[in-house]
């Protein structure tokens, strides 16, 4: 039990390191999602995450039906957003996300996608995932999605294993 003047230090520290001794605001990771596939086609997204160093763990993985009915009578939409909250960030950090589409008609994958997300300590930060229905019908997703550091992406109207996109902190726009 500290006496009322080790409180009195202890608190003068936290505010002498300006860091304060309250609980830190959560960095936040906004995923927006798009495709050109039908809603009523999407059974799910899984999403997962890990920071990007090869023998990181996954610390996010979630899967996110758009088939259920929510509590307010609504249904969930799709395309739409997820909001990651990793506890561990650091500024600049690369968070690999990749979130698969599965269809109502198969349990298996139907679209892959990855970017790396460069977070900001209690900040937020946006990237935008987008699900092509032409990955999936060409096979090119599964192709793509065998190495980590591709990701399958329509360009002048064919599917094609791309670099993964990065977004965030000191990203700049998405490359």
């Amino acid at each position: 039990m500290l006496d009322a003047r080790a409180r009195r230090w202890a608190l003068s520290l936290c505010l002498a390191a300006g860091a304060g001794c309250g609980p830190r605001s959560p960095s936040v990771v906004i995923l927006r999602f798009d495709s050109d596939i039908p809603r009523g086609d999407v059974s799910a997204v899984s999403v997962s995450a890990r920071w990007s160093d090869p023998r990181s763990e996954t610390i996010i993985s979630q899967s996110f039906s758009f088939n259920e009915t929510l509590d307010d009578g609504g249904r969930r939409g799709f395309p739409g957003v997820v909001v990651l909250t990793p506890d561990d960030a650091v500024t600049g950090r690369p968070l690999r996300v990749e979130a698969t589409l599965t269809l109502n008609a198969g349990g298996r994958p139907y679209v892959t996608t990855r970017a790396d997300v460069r977070v900001v300590r209690e900040g937020t930060v946006e990237a935008a995932l987008f699900f092509a229905d032409l990955c999936g019908r060409s096979g090119t997703s599964a192709t793509c999605a065998m190495d980590e550091s591709q990701t399958c992406r329509v360009d002048a109207g064919a599917a094609v294993c791309a670099t993964v996109s990065v977004f965030g902190a000191d990203a700049g726009a998405a490359r």
